[in-house]
């Protein structure tokens, strides 16, 4: 379930992934298909591998087969049927708890319940600028490789 992108997206050089840098692979979960197709596409312009899924059900099937190439998850903190993003990385980071994990939402991060201490999770604003997006994923990363 990788993102395949339909047209090409200006990516500034100066937020790509450095060419001499082993791409790192990205869990995106977003249930706004417009949404999760145009974060897709600049992360894959980015330089980075992209894994999509749509909702917490689907991003549990694209874990299991690929756990050991995921290198941070990117999520929606809200998601269709209850499902929230902070359940889906507590489910993921038991497997592997080092996972990086950037929640997103178009609520601030109090009124979603976002605690700064989550496991050096990051958080960021919807709408979110290419540079935030990049800067905040180059941060999470930069901490430490997750697990194998």
């Amino acid at each position: 379930m990788c993102a395949e992108s339909a047209a090409p997206v200006a990516v500034d050089p100066a937020f790509a992934v450095r060419q001499g840098d082993c791409p790192k692979t990205i869990l995106l979960v977003e249930d706004n298909a417009e949404l999760l197709e145009v974060t897709g596409e600049i992360l894959s312009f980015s330089g980075y591998q992209v894994l999509t899924a749509t909702s917490e059900s689907q991003a549990l099937e694209v874990w299991q087969q690929f756990s050991h190439q995921i290198d941070l998850l990117l999520t929606d903190v809200m998601m269709a049927n209850r499902a929230t993003g902070f359940e889906l990385a507590r489910k993921l980071q038991a497997s592997k708890p080092k996972l990086k994990v950037v929640y997103t939402s178009g609520f601030e991060p109090e009124i979603c319940d976002f605690d700064p201490a989550l496991g050096g999770a990051l958080f960021l604003q919807k709408p979110f600028s290419l540079e935030a997006l990049t800067r905040v994923l180059s941060d999470s990363l930069r901490v430490g490789a997750a697990d194998s």
